[in-house]
């Protein structure tokens, strides 16, 4: 049981890096868009925030006009 369990094992650290090393090669190929992604995400993210305003039925409802 204990050769078979070893086995198993070794095929999946084996399974894992295959895995492991296509997903680094992936990440070496298509490093300049990932970086260039990355900046965008942290530029727009320093720029933007969120608001909560009360808009819609409920302002119709009570007359008032959207608060942006």
């Amino acid at each position: 049981m204990e050769t078979t369990m070893t086995k198993e094992v070794l095929n999946q650290q084996g399974l894992n890096q295959v895995v492991i090393s296509k997903v680094e090669r992936m990440l070496n190929r298509n490093r300049p868009g990932i970086a260039t992604a990355l900046c965008r995400l942290v530029e727009e993210g320093s720029i933007l925030q969120d608001y909560i305003a009360p808009i819609g039925v409920e302002l119709k409802k009570n007359d008032h006009k959207p608060i942006v």
